[in-house]
């Protein structure tokens, strides 16, 4: 091969256009998704994901209440319920019969509401003095729901309707968060002493627990059960002494949610100030805080921290969507908009085309004892383009 031969090859490779890969869609970026309604989405704390594949939510008005129905495409449907509820107090869950149930409160009305994924809705009155919160599918496989200023919780059966009563054993408990774990019913308490309690469902009370932080939210996720509040996240841990809670330093878990990797994610108000030991601390905003057990001995305590776009939101409901990303509603008044946060799973997000950041070419070629030395040719990184939004 001649000398001119070998430039120009040389010359041919370096001259090779390179492709700009479209822009990658990051962990923690956020689509803005509005509302187009009257009422707005104030007051809302809870969110789940239906098993029609929309995500659906409780909007009290203070007037007459609404269910709201969000799209993954962003196509808002709202479908009106009798009675107000107090902002606040709506919980919403998919039901063992592939409906949504939730509770209403406030303005005398006191009642579990049950919606099908088209919109028919149907109501089962609660005593007139009750105060429903949370609500869950116990073991049994009905709803139950615990009665905030009546010091007990209600068993709602799916196929009947009929109502039952079980009081706690104390007078102020303030039952607050529900849910269902290892054959019981697990009840948080806002009295002073913060108690879990493990209930059967014939309503004996099987065991208490005292906690060192106030509960608002339950939810078993790996075969564990998980606690949250505005102290932070903890786990419920056995032994042969009893039951105790791990607590995690996260900042305020009110509400969470996990995503399929098994992260938790958090929103909030205001972060919790954290610093790599160069940068300063971030200025409070609406965040959404992440944590990640696997890396909770690292600088931050495994807790990352994701702005959405301005500090007038004040993130509340969250929950998995149906395209495996965190979904967030603003619950600050007034506000018509939820934001998708990616999470890194499920295939949205960013990742690469190749395994590595740079693609190198090696031209090594010998002319009478003459080696060439190699050329590295640096490409801007290739990433999958994100999923269409």
């Amino acid at each position: 091969m001649s000398l001119r031969v070998a430039r120009a090859a040389i010359v041919s490779i370096l001259m090779l256009p390179v492709f700009a890969a479209p822009a990658a869609a990051d962990v923690g970026d956020t689509k803005e998704f509005p509302i187009d309604t009257p009422f707005g989405v104030s007051g809302v704390v809870s969110m789940v994901t239906g098993p029609d594949g929309n995500l659906w939510f409780v909007v009290p008005d203070g007037s007459g209440d609404h269910v709201g129905r969000l799209r993954p495409d962003g196509h808002y449907s709202e479908f009106t319920i009798r009675g107000p509820t107090t902002p606040g107090d709506a919980h919403i869950i998919e039901g063992p019969d592939g409906a949504l149930w939730f509770t209403q409160w406030g303005q005398g009305v006191a009642a579990v509401g049950r919606m099908t994924t088209d919109g028919h809705y149907r109501r089962y009155p609660l005593d007139s003095n009750a105060q429903p919160h949370d609500i869950t599918v116990g073991p049994d496989g009905a709803l139950w729901c615990t009665d905030f200023i009546g010091n007990r919780v209600t068993r709602l059966d799916p196929g009947t309707g009929a109502l039952t009563n079980f009081p706690l054993p104390t007078g102020v408990a303030f039952p607050d968060a529900i849910t269902s774990f290892e054959g019981s019913l697990r009840i948080s308490t806002r009295t002073f002493n913060n108690v879990l309690v493990r209930m059967a469902t014939d309503g004996r009370i099987e065991s208490s627990t005292t906690l060192d932080l106030e509960v608002t939210q339950l939810t078993v996720h790996d075969s564990q059960l998980w606690l949250g509040g505005a102290d932070g996240l903890a786990r419920l841990v056995s032994s042969p002494s009893g039951e105790t809670a791990q607590q995690f330093a996260t900042g305020p878990a009110e509400h969470f949610a996990f995503d399929t990797l098994g992260r938790v994610w958090m929103p909030s108000h205001t972060n919790l100030g954290l610093s790599d030991g160069i940068a300063p601390a971030r200025p409070p905003t609406g965040v959404v805080s992440r944590f990640d057990e696997s890396l909770k001995g690292n600088l931050q305590g495994g807790v990352d921290q994701f702005s959405l776009p301005d500090n007038t939101i004040v993130p509340s409901a969250i929950a998995l969507g149906p395209d495996d990303q965190i979904w967030v509603i603003d619950g600050a008044r007034p506000t018509r908009r939820l934001f998708r946060m990616l999470t890194g799973a499920g295939g949205v997000g960013e990742q690469d085309f190749f395994s590595r950041d740079r693609l190198i070419v090696l031209l090594v070629a010998t002319l009478g004892g003459v080696v060439i030395p190699a050329v590295t040719l640096d490409f801007p990184r290739f990433r999958r383009p994100p999923v269409a939004s």
